[in-house]
């Protein structure tokens, strides 16, 4: 867990599905995870989480997957730019139809 939680904002993410707060605020959980695993090591290539952690890694590291995180981070971050971004194509898609309409029809007219 100590992994996942660093930040008060990784804490709020998680107990919305995975774990239960009952310590009262979320900045006191974030430090209680990461003071738990101070004193631990753990040693990164013989447990029984490796290959978890190695598709986790494959997957973040796919150049892709990189682009569509920033891309969902900073421009898609509230509803309304999707659905901007939904009217502004289905405007664009319109305009196109339009002006092959109207050359259609003018090249009818010659």
């Amino acid at each position: 867990m100590d992994n996942l939680i660093d930040t008060a904002d990784d804490v709020t993410l998680l107990t919305k599905k995975l774990i239960e707060n009952n310590l009262g605020s979320v900045d006191e959980v974030a430090k209680l995870f990461n003071k738990m695993c101070i004193e631990l090591s753990i040693d990164s290539k013989h447990h029984y989480l490796v290959e978890v952690y190695n598709e986790i890694n494959r997957y973040c590291d796919r150049p892709i997957n990189k682009w569509q995180a920033k891309l969902m981070h900073n421009c898609f971050d509230s509803p309304w730019s999707i659905i901007s971004l939904l009217a502004v194509s289905v405007l664009f898609i319109l305009t196109i139809f339009q002006t092959a309409y109207s050359i259609k029809s003018f090249n009818n007219g010659n």
